[in-house]
């Protein structure tokens, strides 16, 4: 049988396709510029909310459908918990009187305590939240709104990634980010990584794909094309800067 990967979840599921721009939403789907992969982007789905029904974006009955047409024990990379730091982990914090810590255990615990429930059925990676969409000096565009500063963000990014890496390695779920590399020590977003200033850009995509395939069987590959293109256009754009 033939093993695909299918990148399931929030719109940073979109740099699967190795070009920058968005997938269409749900139901659409796209193949990406690598063979055997899928791409279907839900409507800003929270990692916190995942596990309920009837929430506004519909997100676990449009996981659950998705899941349904996929052959057992495919790949399926699920991305979500972005908008939780973006928008709501650090108000929580502030509100509740907690740690960073103590809100993204909350978010983990009930997280990937709901995503192990498929994992008799699906070999399961985790895109973990990249980092902070906006650097401070940026315009907000109000489709994506935010709260607290770039490096508070991408703090609160740091611990909840390693909480989530920390809890999938107990349930035997893999998972894969760019934090390290898209980070600099002072907590600051380094911009190639983001191409809208929110989404992941094609500077991450051969260092999340060399992830993958580093946790699977499935050996998959950049087109030497893409490769071409992509040194063109970087050495375009270092020229215009």
């Amino acid at each position: 049988m033939l093993i695909k990967l299918y990148c399931i979840g929030d719109s940073h599921v979109s740099v699967f396709l190795g070009k920058d721009r968005l997938a269409p939403l749900y139901p659409e789907k796209e193949k990406s510029i690598l063979h055997d992969v899928e791409v279907v982007r839900l409507e800003g789905i929270l990692a916190y909310n995942l596990c309920e029904y009837n929430r506004t974006t519909k997100g676990r009955e449009k996981l659950e459908a998705e899941l349904a047409r996929i052959p057992k024990q495919s790949w399926v990379l699920i991305s979500a918990g972005e908008v939780d730091v973006r928008v709501h982990l650090i108000k929580q914090a502030e509100k509740q009187n907690k740690t960073f810590e103590e809100v993204a255990d909350a978010l983990t615990r009930r997280y990937i305590g709901f995503l192990s429930t498929f994992k008799h059925d699906y070999n399961l990676i985790i895109l973990l939240p990249p980092p902070s969409s906006y650097l401070d000096e940026d315009t907000i565009d109000p489709s994506y709104p935010r709260y607290s500063s770039e490096t508070k963000r991408n703090q609160m990014t740091l611990v909840l990634t390693n909480l989530l890496a920390s809890e999938c390695m107990k349930e035997d779920i893999k998972c894969v980010h760019i934090y390290s590399k898209s980070t600099t020590r002072l907590y600051k977003t380094k911009k190639r990584y983001l191409w809208d200033g929110i989404h992941l850009s094609t500077y991450a995509f051969p260092y999340l794909l060399k992830q993958v395939n580093e946790q699977t069987n499935l050996n998959l590959k950049i087109p030497f094309g893409w490769w071409c293109k992509e040194y063109v256009r970087r050495v375009k754009n270092s020229i215009i800067k």
